[in-house]
């Protein structure tokens, strides 16, 4: 199916830098222009080979449906559904090469596939740790809203890496385990992940605002890979979560980085000019 779009939105898609930051506001088509740039790639190399990041399951399959809808005379000939551009939040990626990946695992300490633990038993772990350990981390350290000074940060780690070791034992992971030690295989190119690193191309990331520091880390440590995001720093949601707006501004500083406006915004012209002139000013 054609897809009608701006001439930025147009050069957001064509463009052949290897490292991209799109700005765009809400209304501007940004989620359009990452799948048809998604489209547009795969269509000259490998599917999977591109790999499209956003935060929630619900955003994720909705980029997918909308690639199978608006490509299906593409991939319908073909009989290839299956053979798409991967969509998926971060912590889905690294669940899934948990799942599929015995040698990942076996890095990691599992010797099965693991489950993530109910709130109950989550909450039952870190009470015993705190206790076994005879150390007090407040609420706001636990939420990783107050690690400022050595000494919080100390035991902190300490107190997380004791509940990492008593979930591994018990073949539990959370989502934040998910991030952290996968992403420090990723990090550190170890042997288990090479080949997954190679196998990417292309890394799109939707909402790039959200993007936590060591979620950017994740994406960075495919070195080979061209990086494309789209970031709206007006609408960052996760900051309780560990999201970091300043990565936006920080790219914008960045000369490696070609930077392209969605000025035409579908639902208010002035926003997205506010929105464009903030940053600007914030990164001067």
């Amino acid at each position: 199916m054609a897809i009608s779009l701006t001439s930025q939105q147009q050069t957001a898609v064509n463009s052949t830098s290897s490292k991209i930051l799109c700005l765009a506001g809400a209304g501007s088509g940004k989620s359009r222009v990452l799948v048809e740039r998604a489209h547009r790639l795969a269509s000259e190399s490998n599917p999977e080979s591109i790999l499209c990041l956003t935060f929630t399951n619900a955003a994720a399959a909705e980029m997918r449906s909308r690639y199978k809808t608006w490509y299906s005379d593409d991939i319908l000939p073909m009989k290839c559904f299956d053979i798409l551009p991967i969509f998926k939040t971060f912590h889905g990626y690294c669940y899934d090469l948990i799942c599929k990946d015995a040698r990942i695992r076996q890095v990691l300490g599992y010797s099965s596939v693991p489950t993530i633990p109910s709130d109950h038993v989550l909450s039952t772990i870190k009470i015993s740790n705190l206790l076994k350990l005879s150390i007090s981390v407040s609420e706001q350290t636990l939420k990783k809203k107050a690690r400022t000074d050595i000494k919080s940060k100390y035991k902190y780690d300490m107190f997380l890496k004791s509940v990492y070791r008593e979930l591994i034992s018990k073949n539990y992971i959370t989502f934040d385990m998910m991030a952290d030690m996968v992403s420090e295989l990723f990090e550190k190119s170890d042997a288990s992940v090479s080949v997954y690193k190679k196998r990417v191309s292309n890394i799109l990331i939707d909402e790039f605002q959200d993007t936590s520091p060591d979620q950017w880390k994740f994406a960075s440590s495919f070195s080979d890979a061209d990086i494309f995001v789209v970031a709206d720093e007006r609408q960052a949601i996760y900051a309780f979560r560990g999201a970091d707006s300043s990565i936006t501004k920080s790219l914008f500083k960045d000369d490696a980085f070609e930077k392209i406006l969605l000025d035409h915004n579908f639902r208010s012209t002035q926003q997205i000019c506010d929105y464009a002139n903030q940053i600007i000013k914030s990164s001067g």
